[in-house]
């Protein structure tokens, strides 16, 4: 909503995410989970993205600024809802036609009954739930997450994720396999070559121990790794 509110007609929000999170009233982490989540594609969208997000180098140094653009949805929005209005229209003639039919109010409580499912099953609107495919794409997506989370743990177990750990794993679906070298970059990065009281050092002390501290940080997480891998890139110790 705030970005909405910010990009007004031109669909266009230039606000950083501390700003946004202010004026959000809600954390930097929760910003940024926020922004993956909208930026993904949507199966009632056909596959379009709420938001798209341009990275534009900052002429001050540090990140990069975030221009957002709010998708176009209107089209969408009027072929869903004008067909559920026409699917309203149709229900309310066949009612109509039902109780006005001599014919039918002549015919048994039973042929009525039949005559009424048979007409709003033939009417019903297309089943808009995940296909097959888009399921089994899912449960692969989800696979390959809690395998990633297993190596960074090193878990060798066959225990699979509980209940609260799969809600938060389904919450940050879909994940980029760049954002999952990052992190598992990140989470394995050998902290005894760093002074722990400063920088990078402090950093990876304070990293998740937990399947579940990692997935509810996982936003915060990938900032700072990234923020990290672009200064140790710049000093020239990564390639």
């Amino acid at each position: 909503m705030v970005i909405r509110r910010i990009a007004g007609d031109d669909g266009v929000c230039w606000r950083s995410t501390r700003s946004l999170a202010e004026m959000a009233g809600i954390s930097v982490g929760s910003v940024s989970k926020a922004k993956r989540g909208l930026s993904r594609r949507f199966f009632l969208l056909n596959s379009k993205p709420l938001i798209e997000i341009r990275k534009k180098p900052n002429r001050h140094g540090g990140k990069p600024l975030h221009i957002i653009t709010v998708t176009n949805i209107w089209a969408e929005n009027e072929r869903r809802y004008s067909s559920s209005n026409s699917l309203g229209t149709d229900e309310s003639r066949s009612a109509g036609d039902l109780k006005n039919s001599r014919s039918e109010l002549a015919s048994s409580a039973g042929e009525i009954k039949k005559n009424t499912l048979r007409r709003i099953n033939e009417e019903r609107a297309p089943s808009l739930s995940p296909s097959v495919r888009e399921t089994q794409g899912e449960c692969s997506q989800f696979s390959e997450f809690w395998i990633v989370l297993c190596r960074i743990f090193k878990r060798t177990d066959k225990r699979g994720p509980t209940r609260a750990e799969k809600k938060l794993m389904l919450h940050l679906l879909p994940i980029s396999k760049d954002e999952y070298e990052l992190v598992e970059w990140w989470m394995n990065l050998y902290e005894g070559h760093y002074d722990f009281k400063q920088g990078i050092g402090f950093a990876l002390r304070r990293r998740p121990t937990s399947v579940g501290s990692l997935l509810r940080r996982w936003g915060d997480i990938n900032d700072t790794a990234r923020h990290y891998l672009k200064e140790l890139q710049s000093r020239g110790y990564i390639y």
